[in-house]
């Protein structure tokens, strides 16, 4: 069996369309041609109202973010430097993420650093155009994190801090990834199992997998029902899929469904809530 430092070094199959990843196992690119920063922001955090939800935490408090189908990062990176301009400075993100097929660090970085470092900064739903921008907050969140994933490579065993998945810590430690990486410890239902186990609660969902159709075991009815049972009463999600299973397979789980305006050609997305008791 090849090792998970092997596949790290050598990442997926992948195809490159104006820069943007696409994975030849799939059929399907990592983020939206050309847009990927832009659509992240409007269907992810914007979608689950982060930066009004990191501004009401209090001090040394912990909002768990849980994402599924890591790809090459950027929700993260976005989530991260979102989380360090609006939240207090005692409080921290626990960020959790699964990946079945990890991009290598080079790949990250070709998809990556480009669009940090080339497209004009963000401005989230909170923030009016006459404050700071955080585009050196997102540069220093990407390049933080890539030194660390690299050593997970290089020290596998330091990086491992449970034998399900990887710790990396960012942003003197105000940032935790809880990163499942690999076909068994990266596959979804071994996460969320494992989230089961250790009871963590999740306080916003990422539906963020490549298409229903092209990869239905991210978006089961047995992963609807493992993401109800490590919802709080209020945690909210989101999705670029609109698609009927999806809607039906999490209403059924108890999630209240709004389709909102999507991104670009997308005319919808999903927005869901576990409602308050």
């Amino acid at each position: 069996m090849e090792l998970l430092v092997d596949i790290l070094s050598a990442g997926p199959e992948l195809e490159w369309k104006q820069n943007t990843p696409f994975s030849k196992k799939f059929d399907d690119p990592y983020y939206s041609l050309g847009c990927g920063l832009e659509e992240s922001q409007h269907v992810f955090l914007n979608g689950n109202k982060l930066s009004q939800k990191f501004i009401k935490l209090v001090t040394n408090s912990t909002f768990s973010l849980a994402e599924l189908g890591f790809g090459s990062g950027l929700n993260f990176y976005l989530s991260a430097a979102e989380f360090i301009k609006r939240a207090p400075s005692r409080s921290c993100l626990n960020y959790i993420a699964c990946e079945k097929y990890p991009l290598s660090p080079s790949q990250i970085e070709k998809a990556v650093k480009e669009i940090i470092t080339t497209k004009p900064p963000l401005i989230s739903e909170s923030e009016s155009k006459s404050e700071p921008k955080p585009e050196q907050e997102l540069a220093n969140v990407f390049i933080e994190f890539l030194s660390s994933y690299n050593k997970i490579i290089q020290s596998p065993r330091e990086a491992r801090i449970s034998p399900q998945f990887y710790s990396i810590q960012i942003m003197k430690k105000r940032i935790n990834l809880q990163l499942y990486l690999g076909e068994l410890r990266g596959d979804v239902k071994n996460m969320l199992e494992d989230l089961e186990q250790r009871k963590q609660k999740v306080d916003a969902w990422f539906l963020d997998g490549f298409a229903p159709p092209k990869n239905p075991e991210m978006w089961s009815k047995a992963v609807f029902r493992s993401m109800a049972n490590l919802s709080k009463n209020g945690t909210s999600l989101t999705s670029y899929s609109v698609a009927a299973s999806v809607r039906s397979g999490l209403a059924e789980v108890g999630f209240s469904l709004e389709r909102k305006t999507g991104f670009g050609k997308k005319r919808h997305m999903l927005y869901g809530l576990k409602p308050l008791l």
